[in-house]
């Protein structure tokens, strides 16, 4: 009963969020939806499922995304894969492709539409593995496909805490562009996540995060994310999410997200400690 009304009130304050009202969407001064998908993807690998996939699965996620403040929308898409395996680069690194399945944006007179303006590779490696706390490393590259020139080069490191049902992780991510445009693309971006993950019961993880960021010729930013999955078994969970951009150092886009993760491949049954795959001690249901 305990769970279930905490469950009801998270998804209270995720709809009263939702309904705030806010300022038109800001011109954006530099690109964001090259930062977004990966960023999706990231918030689910520290609250709501392990580091990295279980050596010898991969995973599926399908996102949807759209901003109360404009018409536009996006499909966030990731792919992982962690080969089986005991070596840290074979067993205990996940390999992941993050992009856009599509984009939606309002012309004058029809909507276009297109594929991803980015295609981001990762290598997620679990570095340490204890049994409250694991770090990771993930050096990334991405591809800038449309509206702007050349690769995006960086990496983000992972901590994150976990004790009974409770998570408190943490990641510091630093980019550099080898084509750099004050405009869409800067030549350096820093951005800093924290935030705390509740596992309800064996079904339901509630979070909240936020997010820092600084980027070459713009002034600092303030996000602000909370979401709730319910995973009914180990092949597949949902999700809903609000994302508050810039509620500090810009004008606010609100968006709300709802999205899909399958799992792919086999699952072990019977893990011990010592067979446990890296990184998966988190709190949230998908981690326990």
């Amino acid at each position: 009963m305990v769970g279930r009304v905490s469950v009801r009130r998270w998804a209270g304050i995720l709809l009263l969020l939702e309904l705030i009202p806010h300022a038109p969407l800001y011109a954006r001064t530099h690109r964001t939806s090259t930062r977004r998908t990966p960023s999706l993807a990231l918030r689910r690998r520290l609250f709501t499922s392990t580091l990295i996939t279980p050596p010898g699965t991969g995973e599926f996620d399908f996102s949807a995304a759209g901003s109360a403040s404009s018409p536009d929308f996006y499909f966030p898409t990731s792919l992982k894969y962690t080969p089986a395996g005991r070596d840290i680069f074979w067993g205990r690194t996940e390999f992941s492709v993050n992009f856009d399945t599509a984009s939606s944006t309002e012309g004058d007179q029809d909507r276009n539409w297109h594929f991803s303006d980015h295609v981001t590779v990762q290598g997620a490696t679990v570095a340490h593995n204890g049994r409250n706390f694991d770090f990771a490393i993930v050096p990334q590259v991405t591809f800038l496909t449309r509206g702007a020139s050349g690769i995006r080069y960086g990496g983000t490191l992972i901590g994150r805490w976990d004790i009974g049902h409770n998570s408190l992780s943490t990641s510091g991510s630093w980019s550099g562009a080898t084509t750099p445009s004050d405009q869409v693309n800067p030549a350096g971006l820093f951005d800093w996540i924290g935030g705390y993950a509740r596992a309800i019961g064996d079904h339901w993880t509630v979070y909240g995060s936020f997010q820092w960021e600084r980027a070459t010729g713009v002034g600092p930013r303030l996000s602000v994310f909370e979401g709730i999955e319910f995973q009914p078994n180990g092949r597949w969970a949902i999700d809903f999410s609000g994302q508050h951009f810039a509620v500090a150092g810009g004008q606010t886009d609100n968006q709300i997200v709802a999205g899909v993760t399958i799992t792919l491949g086999k699952l072990k049954k019977d893990e011990t400690p010592d067979s446990a795959p890296p990184g998966s001690s988190g709190g949230g249901a998908r981690g326990r």
